[in-house]
């Protein structure tokens, strides 16, 4: 068991730094096809290794059949597409059956077989720290590694160059995505125990979400962050949740009232019936042009990583003309692709890890299910992709593993007295 939990700390640190700090000298363009190649390399080592020792779990938690079923029916939608290439090996994004049995794999065995280590947390904390830091240089507008075009630089984006850029992950998507996990991670690990050093990183998190101004993370960051209350203070928990879902309300009607313009002025015109298709940079021309196609594959979607074999439109984004690969809105995108069944799977083994990360009180669950709440608010309009989704798949686990050894989350099939 020792050697197990060893694995799955030394596969946590790795993808921590290693991964998350890889970046390639040809720039962001070339970034995609070399994170993969590391990615595979990394989990699939971990994958094989964990199961020679035995890794591989036995009877299933409720969270963790609910994973299993997620994958199941992703495998059955991907046999069942027109496109099995990109539906088995992925398409432009890498997101297909092999990319979505390598989180299952990973989730049941670092929820079975991990546990908390302040040197991962460490080793975690400084590589985030880092890669803000490039972000900070990248803002000021400089081209450390030549990640952008040459000559061009972070406020080029959209403009003489497609898409936005920053940091190690490529996308400025992504990037929030991964900015609202670890800010909010490090601030309740820092506020629920003595290390208050891990709030370094969360403020630094928090200050490049606000400078790159992508309203996805943001989102994440302030909705995931008032409904993540309640695991600071636990004592208060019930006063701090419905405070929290108070100012939420409160947030919405002062929005639906008054026109702020921005983003949030988009938001009230939605809340009063009237869309424009460029309302959230196109998200809702993408969203109009998607809807249509779940009803041609209700149930089993087109394949995973395949929308972009069936979409006819482009979008504009800046001065540039973009073909549409994701929905931009990952549970949408589980819907087309994957279809109902699946996205069901996936909501429920996220739900009951949350459920249960409310009645948990330890501070290792605490911190995991911040930032699995964080990252879930900001996929309403995000994108899944391995590059910042697997840290997403490894939160999750955690925060199983503290579930289940809390004794919150217990094996199915088999009677409380027996739990080990």
């Amino acid at each position: 068991m020792k050697n197990k939990t060893l694995y799955c700390s030394v596969y946590t640190a790795l993808m921590a730094s290693v991964y998350l700090l890889f970046f390639w000298t040809r720039g962001y363009s070339a970034i995609t096809l070399p994170k993969y190649i590391l990615f595979c390399i990394l989990t699939g080592a971990f994958i094989i290794v964990m199961s020679l020792s035995g890794g591989i779990p036995g009877r299933l938690t409720l969270t963790e059949a609910f994973v299993v079923a997620y994958w199941l029916f992703s495998l059955i939608s991907a046999l069942l597409s027109a496109w099995k290439e990109d539906a088995f090996a992925g398409g432009s994004r890498y997101e297909g059956v092999l990319t979505i049995s390598m989180y299952a794999a990973v989730f049941l065995m670092i929820s079975r077989h991990a546990a908390p280590s302040r040197a991962v947390g460490v080793i975690s904390a400084v590589c985030v720290g880092i890669f803000c830091v490039l972000c900070f240089v990248q803002l000021g507008g400089a081209n450390p590694f030549r990640l952008y075009p040459e000559g061009l630089n972070w406020y080029d984006g959209n403009k003489s160059y497609s898409g936005q850029y920053i940091g190690t992950v490529g996308n400025a998507g992504l990037a929030a995505a991964l900015l609202c996990m670890t800010a909010a991670f490090f601030a309740v690990l820092a506020l629920r125990s003595t290390a208050k050093l891990y709030l370094i990183p969360a403020v630094m998190s928090a200050a490049v979400l606000i400078f790159i101004r992508v309203d996805a993370g943001l989102a994440g960051l302030f909705a995931g962050g008032l409904l993540c209350l309640h695991c600071v203070f636990p004592k208060h928990r019930r006063v701090l949740l419905a405070a929290a879902a108070l100012v939420l309300l409160a947030a919405a009607a002062l929005i639906y009232f008054h026109d702020f313009g921005g983003t949030l002025g988009q938001a009230h015109e939605l809340m009063h019936g009237r869309a424009d298709d460029s309302f959230g940079s196109g998200r809702i021309f993408i969203w109009r042009n998607v809807i249509p196609l779940i009803g041609e594959r209700p149930l089993f979607g087109g394949g995973p990583d395949t929308l972009s074999r069936r979409m006819t439109v482009y979008f504009s984004r800046g001065d540039i003309i973009r073909s549409i690969d994701a929905a931009h809105n990952e549970y949408l995108n589980i819907l087309v692709n994957q279809g109902i069944f699946a996205l069901t799977a996936y909501l429920s083994a996220v739900m009951t890890a949350l459920v249960n990360w409310y009645k948990n009180k330890s501070t290792a669950a605490a911190a995991a299910g911040a930032a699995v709440l964080c990252y879930c608010v900001q996929a309403f309009f995000g994108i899944s992709m391995f590059i910042v989704t697997i840290f997403f798949w490894i939160a999750l686990a955690y925060l199983e593993r503290e579930n289940r050894s809390a004794g919150l989350s217990k094996p199915l099939f088999q009677k409380a007295d027996r739990i080990a």
